[in-house]
């Protein structure tokens, strides 16, 4: 169940996690189906973060921004360990 509630908050943006967690339904989502999504995400985020530490400076929305897509790098990287 770990990996398909990472899915979940590695797909929504950082800011909806402070709400209603019963908006948030678990799906159950084939293994297979899982690991082809986390890695097209991961892959999504990676490509982000590195266009933005490419840059000589960030605003600080753009900082936020670079932090918050980090850690959901991270929940994709600790669910795609889960699914295997």
């Amino acid at each position: 169940m770990r990996a398909e509630l990472l899915l979940e908050l590695a797909c929504e943006p950082l800011h909806h996690l402070g709400g209603d967690m019963s908006k948030h339904h678990a799906r159950i989502i084939p293994p297979e189906r899982q690991k082809s999504h986390l890695e097209k995400k991961h892959a999504e985020l990676a490509e982000r973060i590195e266009a933005l530490d490419g840059r000589l400076s960030l605003t600080p929305s753009e900082e936020l921004e670079l932090q918050q897509l980090k850690k959901r790098k991270l929940w994709a990287k600790d669910a795609l360990e889960d699914v295997g």
